[in-house]
């Protein structure tokens, strides 16, 4: 009997020595993959040949991280050419009026003639503006980045600053044989906003119109009343909507990117922030702006809560 038992124990140890073996035989096999792939930064996922509830376990884990790294090495190259293709970019904006000044200055310096003198002056005035305008949208872009930078709101009657920021356009949209057709539906609509803010998301859109519109803009500014639930309340709903260049290659799912330009090939001094910072600002008011393109046709909504009518 006593020589049953040892027997016993002795393929019992036996068993479980083959079995620690058999473990870490795997976890070999699988630190050699991992260093494989280590190496060769792939995508292929660990396999394991034993079956045991832990290390198929581990296997899955270990395969799961590797996945999510590899999407994060893509993600990651992904950046850095876009981070590269705009700093290229954004260089070429800065330096070209930076280019085109230092020529001016050197023409101005060589002509004694005023009328020439006057108009070098102009265009170098016009030089300035554009780089001040890049240099702008840079800094309130960062700004807006900052989780802590808070807009202070008001209430405000759109209508008025809607208008008076469609007359500031007026020679522009002349230039460009725009008309723009107004349908206020409701006037004199208050909402909760910041002047400043407000004037800059509908100066952007304007000049996203006049960078990628052709033909005659329509704005249509109206109401979308509150529905059943007590907590809804009214909403403005401004909308702007024209048809796009033959050479405009916008696309909806792009056009909030930061530095996306519909064609980059245009000159212009477009940084391709507009329509980006026109979101974040609409968002941190408690707006929200989207866009839509329909046969060709460009439609921007902006809506806010409407706090009082009048």
């Amino acid at each position: 009997m006593q020589y049953i038992i040892i027997a016993i124990l002795i393929l019992i140890s036996l068993a479980i020595g083959i079995y620690l073996w058999l473990i870490l035989r795997q976890i070999n096999n699988l630190s050699k993959q991992l260093e494989f792939l280590a190496k060769h930064e792939s995508r292929m996922q660990l396999t394991s040949s034993f079956n045991n509830k832990s290390i198929s376990k581990l296997t899955a884990l270990i395969n799961s991280q590797i996945k999510d790294m590899a999407e994060l090495r893509i993600h990651l190259k992904n950046e850095k050419v876009t981070s590269e293709d705009t700093i290229a970019g954004l260089s070429h904006d800065i330096r070209t009026p930076l280019t085109s000044l230092d020529g001016y200055l050197q023409l101005l310096k060589q002509t004694d003639d005023p009328v020439k003198q006057q108009a070098y002056l102009v265009i170098m005035q016009e030089r300035v503006k554009s780089l001040r305008k890049i240099l702008d949208e840079l800094f309130i872009y960062a700004k807006l980045q900052q989780a802590d930078y808070l807009l202070e709101l008001e209430t405000i009657n759109i209508n008025e600053v809607l208008t008076q920021n469609i007359l500031m356009f007026y020679e522009d949209f002349k230039r460009h044989n725009i008309e723009p057709e107004i349908n206020y539906k409701k006037e004199n609509v208050m909402i909760q906003a910041n002047t400043n803010a407000l004037e800059r998301v509908l100066q952007n859109v304007l000049r996203n119109v006049l960078l990628h519109g052709a033909g005659d803009l329509n704005i249509s500014l109206s109401i979308i009343e509150a529905g059943k639930d007590e907590e809804s309340e009214p909403k403005l709903c401004l909308s702007f909507s024209n048809r796009m260049r033959p050479d405009s290659t916008l696309h909806t799912e792009q056009v909030f990117d930061k530095f996306y330009k519909g064609n980059p090939s245009r000159h212009n001094s477009s940084t391709g922030l507009g329509l980006a910072i026109a979101k974040n600002l609409t968002e941190k008011m408690n707006g929200k702006l989207n866009v839509e393109i329909e046969e060709n046709i460009f439609v921007l909504q902006i809506q806010f809560p409407v706090k009082t009518l009048s």
